[in-house]
């Protein structure tokens, strides 16, 4: 097996794991604010803020990163570790919320104040480190301007394809087949797996 092969089958699999944490979240936030479009925009925009934040801060300091794969595998383990986090978030949230609602009251502005923060301190940790992997992936197969990109689009399309991969596989098959936390737990492993490869 090549190393651009097995390069190439990493980052898709760092795609699919990305995106079953990314369906896990909207379901699980569902169940803690309510299956409502509120709750489904608000876990996709803090995930999609926690993507372009990380990119912006790996992106920079991707060409000063002197072994940009052993960083990627590094954010990638980061990731599964702060994915981890989301179990002990849901059960104090779940824990604390009759007191935190009989605080605020019925305010609506603060109640959505609330859930964000929640949502936030799930999501932001994992989705800012899993928006450095194509900075620093792209950092390690680049190796000139002329190959950006040819090279960058590659490594988009083949992230995006393994995020198609895991939100299919997040919706219709892993949960049927593992529970929600087998499947979550599944993700965990994957970027266990393709940080320390």
């Amino acid at each position: 097996m090549s190393h651009s092969f097995r390069l190439a089958l990493l980052f898709f699999l760092s795609g699919a794991a990305a995106l079953v944490y990314q369906v896990f979240w909207v379901r699980e936030l569902g169940l803690l604010f309510g299956s409502t479009a509120e709750a489904a925009a608000l876990t996709i925009a803090i995930f999609f803020a926690g993507i372009a934040l990380g990119g912006w801060f790996w992106g920079a300091r991707a060409g000063r990163t002197p072994r940009p794969l052993r960083t990627f595998g590094l954010v990638e383990i980061g990731v599964a570790f702060t994915a981890l986090g989301h179990f002990l978030v849901a059960d104090v949230y779940f824990a604390i919320y009759p007191s935190l609602y009989a605080a605020i009251g019925a305010s609506p502005v603060l109640e959505t104040l609330l859930k964000a923060l929640v949502a936030a301190t799930i999501l932001m940790p994992s989705a800012f480190l899993m928006g450095g992997t194509l900075p620093l992936m792209g950092q390690h197969v680049v190796r000139a301007k002329e190959e950006l990109g040819r090279q960058g689009s590659r490594l988009y399309a083949i992230n995006t394809a393994g995020g198609a991969t895991g939100a299919l596989v997040a919706g219709f098959v892993l949960p049927m087949a593992l529970g929600y936390s087998g499947a979550y737990l599944l993700a965990v492993g994957v970027d266990l797996l393709v940080g320390l490869t």
